[in-house]
């Protein structure tokens, strides 16, 4: 990296969600930095907030349950100080 510059939060993790679009359940893989609590939300599009999960494991895949959210656009954010540094967009059918 060159001088000054800063790495960003989101950096140090990987957020990948699968099936895309989701049907009753959405696969979450997760890898972040170890010793963190991790933090995350589910949106809809005018910014509702469906649910909230935590995790302690660095790398985990995660099984979150979708089937009750009507069919639509989603956004999963990874939180850090109660900031989402992290977002990624999913389709309920």
């Amino acid at each position: 990296e060159g001088f000054g510059s800063r790495r960003k939060p989101s950096d140090d993790c990987t957020l990948l969600l699968y099936p895309n679009p989701a049907g009753e359940e959405l696969q979450v893989y997760f890898t972040g930095p170890a010793g963190d609590e991790h933090h995350f939300r589910i949106l809809d599009a005018q910014g509702r907030e469906w649910r909230r999960f935590a995790t302690r494991l660095p790398e985990v895949t995660l099984l979150v349950e979708v089937g009750e959210l009507p069919g639509g656009v989603y956004f999963l954010q990874y939180l850090r100080d109660g900031r989402a540094v992290r977002v990624e967009r999913f389709v309920k059918r």
